[in-house]
């Protein structure tokens, strides 16, 4: 159990989205400790140096995930997140300051949370 609770952590990045020191030492103790980003777009999005770093050294252990219905406002605006560089953009989501900073990820670290992550620790049907 990596939060030391019964019930552990909640996949939201670990329910740490503004302590990523924290979620990478949960990462470094438990090789079994997976998270999804859903929830935590803003708190991740403030910091995108620290956090392009951490999703570039935890790569194999991030999953894509959005809280909500399927919208495809709301997917682009995480793609944008992911795979651009711009500064200072509108996140929609009318919470907290609401404007982050895109991650630029590299090509082979966006597929691993896309999706090869998901289809390595999920079984399939």
């Amino acid at each position: 159990d990596p939060g030391g609770k019964d019930h552990g952590q909640p996949p939201h990045h670990g329910n740490q989205g503004e302590n990523l020191g924290a979620v990478g030492d949960l990462f470094d103790r438990y090789p079994n400790f997976y998270v999804d980003m859903s929830y935590a777009l803003i708190p991740l999005g403030l910091q995108p140096h620290t956090c392009r770093k951490h999703f570039i050294k935890y790569q194999d252990r991030i999953m894509f995930g959005t809280d909500g219905l399927p919208e495809s406002d709301r997917y682009f605006m995480h793609y944008r997140w992911l795979e651009t560089d711009d500064d200072y953009f509108e996140c929609g989501t009318g919470a907290w300051p609401d404007r982050i900073c895109g991650l630029n990820l590299p090509v082979d670290v966006l597929e691993k949370i896309y999706y090869r992550n998901a289809r390595r620790i999920i079984p399939p049907n």
